[in-house]
């Protein structure tokens, strides 16, 4: 019922659902800007939609559009993939999941017996370990994209055409060189 009446109100009162919009818009910011798996995820959905909409192979498309993938009725409309796939591609999701939980468990347990430490203080420090492991990777990628971007940036600057010239690779990085003992200049 109140799903109902959420429907109602979204359909009706404009004020109603411009507030919910930019609600939703800010959750889904605050998200991108601060959970990594969030980000990347959508990072590879977003990619996945431009291939699909940049494809132009007959054989990408005849394999998407064939039985095996989506499963037909008989008046023409396309249903979701057919349930045979879905369950294997679950079951191989939770299998290897399984795997990860049984191994983690087995280094946790061998981690107390050893330490003489009790399993709730071990499950902290692997939660702890998690935790480090992400927000350090996310930091890397970030901090590689920065870097990407801005030798990007410096390589357009430098001439095509011919070898460029100390000068030329000081101005394209922004006057900035790193001194070395060596006779090379670095940047």
């Amino acid at each position: 019922m109140a799903l109902l009446n959420t429907r109602k109100k979204w359909r009706e009162n404009d004020n109603y659902r411009k507030r919910h919009r930019k609600i939703a818009l800010d959750i889904t910011r605050k998200r991108l800007a601060e959970d990594c798996n969030y980000r990347e995820m959508n990072r590879e959905q977003s990619r996945k939609n431009k291939q699909r909409k940049y494809a132009n192979n007959n054989e990408q498309r005849q394999q998407q559009n064939s039985l095996c993938h989506r499963k037909c009725h008989a008046n023409g409309e396309k249903n979701k993939p057919v349930t045979s796939n879905t369950y294997w591609i679950r079951r191989s999701r939770q299998l290897a999941d399984c795997k990860r939980k049984i191994t983690q468990f087995q280094a946790k347990k061998k981690m107390a017996e050893k330490s003489k430490v009790s399993h709730l203080h071990v499950d902290l420090r692997f939660h702890k370990a998690r935790r480090t492991i992400t927000v350090g990777l996310c930091k890397l990628k970030r901090l590689h994209n920065h870097l990407a971007s801005k030798a990007a940036t410096c390589l357009n600057q430098l001439p095509a055409d011919h070898q460029p010239t100390e000068d030329e690779l000081t101005l394209a990085f922004n006057g900035i060189r790193a001194h070395t003992q060596s006779s090379e200049p670095y940047f």
